[in-house]
């Protein structure tokens, strides 16, 4: 969480982020937390097709309980 504060606070309104649909905890926990899905495209990874998914989250007003320290 400190990445997305540090971002927010030096100007940037939003994060972007990607990985594998096959990393099915992975985009679970991201859709969990607010990120939403933009983007999914086939992409060649690790010796085969892999579907690559963007997420995204808007930095703005976002609330960040505990992210300095």
């Amino acid at each position: 969480m400190r990445c997305l504060a540090v971002a927010r606070d030096v100007g940037y309104a939003r994060m972007i982020l990607s990985t594998h649909e096959s990393h099915r905890a992975a985009c679970a926990l991201h859709a969990r937390t607010g990120r939403s899905l933009t983007a999914a495209a086939l992409v060649p990874s690790y010796g085969r097709d892999l579907v690559r998914q963007d997420r995204e989250i808007g930095l703005a007003g976002l609330a960040l309980s505990g992210a300095r320290g």
